[in-house]
């Protein structure tokens, strides 16, 4: 279901998390989401009040932008698996990272 590895990752770690950021181009790429997407965007800063839950309808390389260097703690990238895919993720996202930051990609 679409927003499943986000909802495990907020059930699981929750207490330790105060900003998540989903970058989600579903909508973007094809005009619409579905309706179980649509409700997890609605759920979750809900049902995960103490965390500061941000959506961003972006494709990674251009949600890259929005964002200062050094910001992230953490940055898990599911997105194209084409080389050139993974190559403009590492190289847009990664200066995004804070020193000793996670870098985790499919």
């Amino acid at each position: 279901m679409p927003g499943d590895y986000a909802h495990e990752m907020l059930s699981r770690y929750h207490h330790t998390i105060e900003e998540y950021v989903m970058i989600e181009p579903t909508e973007k790429i094809t005009g619409s989401m579905t309706q179980e997407l649509k409700q997890r965007l609605k759920d979750f800063p809900l049902q995960f009040t103490s965390i500061n839950f941000r959506h961003f309808n972006e494709l990674s390389i251009e949600a890259s932008s929005l964002f200062p260097d050094d910001y992230f703690d953490w940055i898990y990238i599911d997105a194209l698996h084409t080389y050139e895919g993974v190559r403009d993720d590492i190289q847009y996202c990664w200066p995004r990272l804070k020193p000793g930051g996670l870098f985790t990609r499919t």
